[in-house]
């Protein structure tokens, strides 16, 4: 398996490209795609959704999502796992 250092990384995320970031295997054992949200195109989310196959994530700040009005999702989860999910957004037609 190809490995790159941390700074190659952020290079190809901030060239547009979309990497895998594999976590530890004690942990999930998973991978996830990940590229900047400036990068992200009906494509990118098509490729996602057809080989990922899992959730597609957005990062947002609290008054973000405040100003969506966006709850958290099974919130005892958060203090299980440390990982603070928000519900799902549907996707809607253009």
């Amino acid at each position: 398996m190809l490995k790159h250092n941390i700074q190659e990384i952020i290079h190809d995320i901030s060239q547009g490209k979309m990497v895998i970031i594999l976590d530890d295997e004690d942990r999930e054992n998973e991978g996830d795609l990940v590229c900047a949200a400036e990068a992200v195109s009906a494509e990118t989310i098509n490729f996602m959704a057809k080989h990922g196959r899992g959730l597609i994530c957005l990062t947002l700040d609290s008054k973000k999502c405040e100003k969506l009005n966006l709850k958290p999702w099974l919130p005892t989860i958060w203090q299980i796992i440390k990982l603070p999910l928000l519900y799902q957004l549907k996707p809607r037609q253009a």
